[in-house]
């Protein structure tokens, strides 16, 4: 699936994927935010 330029995520949306997964796992981490 992987392999055509056209396919790959630009590095705006690759930092976004990732800064969403950090911090899903540090929620989880932390056991959830309490507090919203």
């Amino acid at each position: 699936m992987r392999g055509t330029p056209s396919e790959v995520p630009e590095p705006a949306s690759l930092a976004l994927i990732l800064g969403g997964a950090l911090a899903l796992a540090a929620r989880r981490r932390a056991g959830w935010p309490r507090r919203k």
